[in-house]
């Protein structure tokens, strides 16, 4: 009797277990729908953002919210995984946790490519809070570094689970196409070159010859046709030619990550290491 009991609360707890798995299951579902038609939107419309500091921040925190909502799934699809192999509940449960994954990641990179986008008329809007606008421009550049290496790990996650789950497939042209516009965002530098008077007179350097800062310095981004500074790409840029004899790095490059090369009337900045190169500022300052 007592063992049949036990087997009774047994088949009762299992049943409850299952439900709960197909509550889960449905929630995430409905999530995800509403993650991709959001996503839908932002891809139709090619949209930018009401440019407002506060608005920023909004938009800055739900991308937050994304990237630990992105690591509880991949913490639950990495434990379920291993331990509840042939389970078709488990299954289905990796199956909403996977989609609801990517639908976060594309809700993330679209919102960060957004407010990349609207950095520009952030910056004509809030020339007085310049310094506050270069700080939500590097917390854009954080969080899509951020949100890259999720993506790398999730790669792994998901190569590790195809063996035992099917149909776990990626919309890889979307998804290539949105990295690879985060992949601009963060290998966009600037440079500007110019002699002392130059530098002196557009702000970008003070009396003694320092650089000021980009807080008092109109820097606009690789999409304005208006821009004081040139955009180049980190990752690419590997020497860049001055018409001049003799040039002065004003911004900070440490030594050893470049070389200048003179001939009569030109000067050739050499880059040989990128990645330290550009380890302190996305600047570059040149006086010729």
């Amino acid at each position: 009797m007592k063992t049949k009991i036990i087997g009774i609360a047994l088949i009762v707890l299992l049943g409850s277990c299952n439900t709960k798995v197909k509550k889960e299951n449905e929630n995430l579902k409905a999530e995800t729908l509403k993650l991709k038609q959001e996503n839908e939107t932002f891809q139709s419309q090619n949209k930018k953002l009401n440019a407002s500091i506060e608005g920023y921040k909004v938009f800055l925190k739900e991308v937050d919210e994304n990237l630990k909502s992105i690591d509880v799934n991949a913490t639950m699809v990495g434990k379920v995984g291993k331990d509840g192999k042939g389970n078709p509940d488990t299954k289905e449960m990796i199956r909403a946790r996977i989609a609801s994954i990517k639908a976060l990641m594309d809700n993330s990179k679209l919102k960060l490519i957004a407010l990349d986008r609207s950095l520009n008329e952030m910056r004509k809007k809030y020339g007085d809070q310049s310094e506050e606008v270069l700080a939500l421009n590097n917390e854009i550049k954080a969080q899509a570094r951020m949100l890259l290496e999720r993506e790398a790990e999730f790669v792994v996650l998901k190569s590790e689970l195809e063996a035992d789950v099917e149909e776990l497939e990626l919309a890889y042209e979307k998804q290539l196409a949105l990295t690879q516009e985060l992949n601009n965002i963060l290998n966009r530098a600037y440079y500007f070159a110019g002699s002392s008077k130059d530098l002196k007179q557009k702000g970008i350097v003070d009396k003694e010859g320092g650089f000021i800062g980009l807080g008092q310095v109109k820097v606009l981004n690789a999409n304005s046709e208006d821009q004081l500074f040139s955009a180049i790409r980190k990752d690419s840029t590997s020497a860049l030619e001055f018409n001049a004899k003799s040039i002065k790095l004003i911004t900070e490059h440490p030594e050893g990550s470049y070389s200048l090369t003179s001939t009569k009337d030109k000067t050739q900045l050499v880059i040989s290491d990128k990645k330290l190169f550009w380890k302190s500022t996305n600047y570059l300052v040149v006086q010729l």
